[in-house]
């Protein structure tokens, strides 16, 4: 059976199983609803991160896609979740109008006290803002985060990190990032 919302799974609840009196519900009936809220239900997520530091990496003001540092992948689900681990990015499901949770999450070490901007991007284009870190002389680690909701995805989805300098210049090392996408059971979070 295919992944359905759960609000479909409601309305298709309350149009078979109306009212019973005179026997109207059939084991087809209730069949084809629980085939589709266990398909419906699983928990379809994957991410890709890694903990080693990077080589150096020249930023621009022009937010540029951070593809390295990544060593690991956990889950993903083909069909929903595709883990690209060598670019650094997940690409969401082929089938356009599903709900997704993205996070992302970099920890970098700076040469010099620079601001750098964070956000997620799909596509090739920045949209969301995970924010503005600043690093320390001297090399200290700094994290960002942030938690992306995509409502009614496009088809083949395409998301990774980028980072970029307000003044154009600066250079990061990546010692830590985690990229993560799960498609939501319901298209209302």
């Amino acid at each position: 059976m295919p992944r359905k919302f759960l609000d479909n799974i409601r309305t298709e609840i309350s149009t078979l199983f109306a009212d019973n009196t005179t026997g109207d519900i059939s084991a087809a009936d209730l069949q084809q609803v629980t085939l589709d809220m266990v398909d419906s239900l699983a928990q379809d997520e994957g991410f890709i991160y890694g903990d080693v530091a990077t080589a150096p990496i020249a930023l621009t003001a022009t937010p540029i896609p951070i593809s390295t540092g990544y060593t690991q992948t956990i889950g993903g689900a083909p069909g929903f979740v595709i883990l690209n681990q060598a670019g650094g990015s997940i690409q969401l499901g082929p089938t356009a109008g599903f709900s997704y949770e993205i996070k992302g999450q970099i920890t970098i070490a700076t040469t010099n006290n620079e601001e750098v901007h964070f956000q997620l991007g799909v596509n090739g284009s920045p949209v969301g803002y995970i924010g503005s870190i600043s690093g320390a002389a001297g090399g200290d680690e700094v994290s960002a985060a942030v938690t992306f909701i995509r409502l009614s995805a496009l088809s083949n989805e395409v998301w990774q990190i980028y980072a970029s300098t307000p003044d154009g210049t600066g250079t990061i090392t990546v010692e830590s990032i985690f990229l993560y996408a799960a498609v939501l059971p319901t298209n209302n979070p």
